[in-house]
């Protein structure tokens, strides 16, 4: 099933022929003896089309970064033109870095003919997004053609507002069908003619008989753990399944995410595939083992500190818990006295965390060196062997003790479903200032749309929130 919906796959080979289109011109300016009219496609390639064909691909995952595939970004015109400028930013300072990397390459090393693209590009991105894209798409939709059926979870106060918001603007591309509701009759009228199609349980062939292509779940009055088996349910229905609920609140405060109106909206129908799961891997093996290397100074002054600083190892292992429940042994550099579990008991009361974990800022049991380790995470660093040994990955939830397990509820235990982390969306959102929950609620936010992209994004977060020591104790 197609999971990305057709108008942003659209948008973005749109995006890409523009900027591969702007380039071409670029040069064109610059070196007419380079034309696309009096030169032969190999010497084309060869002098500068396929390097800047493949970083083109790049320059679409820093638009993605900038949100400009968010249904409230690319419909607005200010919000938009301000992303498409700043994309074109960082696109051109990267496109320097491969110019000076690229020596042999005459065109790309030209400044000129990368200023000119900076402009031509630019211009051409505004016209042909905000000029014609989002006017056609917007066009298009008011006169009800090629809307995408979907049903709305949840016929309460909040369904219905947000069906009304999709009904009213008619700006969104999509036709609300119906709703589904355990509480609510079938048949019931909700909002302007649209009722309630029957329950939940009734989801797989009402999507067949509707032909929807997306379900949206609006329901706050819900536990977690109902919520969560709702979703379980839904996802291999539909090529999308968003969400909107005031039980994920913490997500728009720590990830950028769409709006419909003023309603948030979570796409959680992405899940790592196979070929992403390969590529997560390749790229786990790959900067653990050259931040090892790289480290390797600094894991032998801290290991001398660490001995000088008090009596016990260097290294301090720990059962942790993996990926569908497994355990394994997960290694730190020690930062507490060596009778820091037996004390563990007697500080119970001062835990400052809540559910299962156990944290006390000024904790008693660490050492000096520990503190200053804990605090900017370099007391995490051999945790890139367990990386290498396949049992973690950079990106992830943070894996818990087995005595942390035990007291998870049901819906915790869903964070479990990805491979365990070195960092992930809660630390670089808070890190030891979050709740339990919304640590959980972040975790199973990155479990649902677990992707390459999205792992760079927390592994470029993580360094300000690391060099900065923000939330960390």
């Amino acid at each position: 099933m197609l999971r990305i919906p057709l108008h942003k796959i659209v948008l973005a080979i749109g995006d890409y022929i523009v900027l591969v289109g702007a380039y071409v011109m670029s040069v064109h300016l610059r070196l007419p003896n380079l034309s696309i009219y009096n030169t032969d496609i190999a010497t084309l390639f060869s002098n500068y089309l396929l390097i800047f064909s493949i970083y083109a691909v790049v320059w679409i995952a820093i638009f993605q970064n900038f949100n400009l595939y968010k249904m409230n970004v690319w419909l607005s015109v200010t919000e938009q033109f301000v992303s498409i400028v700043k994309a074109m930013g960082y696109g051109i300072i990267g496109l320097i870095l491969v110019s000076y990397f690229n020596k042999e390459s005459k065109v790309l090393e030209s400044r000129l003919i990368i200023g000119i693209f900076a402009v031509t590009g630019t211009v051409s991105l505004i016209i042909y997004r905000i000029g014609i894209y989002r006017n056609l798409f917007m066009m298009l939709s008011r006169r009800a053609i090629g809307l995408r059926n979907i049903i709305i979870v949840g016929a309460g106060k909040y369904g219905k507002r947000l069906a009304e918001e999709i009904q009213d603007s008619n700006r969104y591309g999509l036709n609300v069908v119906g709703f589904l509701d355990d509480e609510i009759p079938s048949g019931t009228e909700i909002s302007q003619g649209v009722k309630v199609l029957g329950s939940i349980s009734c989801a797989e062939n009402l999507v067949k008989e509707y032909a929807c292509e997306e379900i949206i779940i609006a329901i706050n009055n819900i536990s977690y753990e109902r919520l969560h088996d709702i979703i379980d349910s839904l996802k291999p229905l539909v090529p999308v399944l968003k969400l909107s609920s005031r039980l994920y609140e913490i997500v728009p405060a720590k990830v950028p995410v769409e709006f419909y109106g003023s309603y948030v909206i979570m796409d959680i129908s992405n899940a790592m595939d196979g070929v992403h799961r390969i590529y997560k891997r390749v790229m786990d093996s790959t900067i653990s083992l050259t931040l090892l290397i790289l480290s390797l100074p600094l894991t032998l002054l801290i290991s001398i500190l660490i001995k000088l600083d008090s009596p016990g190892p260097i290294i301090y292992r720990q059962r942790r818990v993996g990926k569908d429940g497994r355990l394994f042994w997960c290694y730190k550099f020690r930062s507490m006295y060596v009778d820091a579990e037996k004390r563990k008991q007697e500080l119970e009361r001062m835990n400052e965390a809540s559910g299962p974990i156990f944290k006390i800022k000024n904790d008693p049991r660490v050492t000096r060196i520990g503190r200053f380790i804990r605090k900017y995470s370099i007391d995490e660093i051999p945790q890139l062997v367990n990386v290498l040994l396949g049992q973690m990955s950079l990106v992830g939830p943070r894996p818990g003790t087995p005595d942390e397990l035990v007291r998870y509820e049901n819906w915790h235990k869903r964070r479990l479903r990805v491979q365990q982390g070195i960092t992930g969306l809660w630390q670089v959102s808070g890190r030891s200032n979050l709740s339990f929950n919304e640590m959980v609620i972040l975790d199973l936010y990155y479990s649902e749309n677990a992707s390459i992209m999205l792992d760079i994004n927390i592994i470029l977060r993580t360094i300000p929130a690391v060099l900065f020591g923000r939330g960390a104790y």
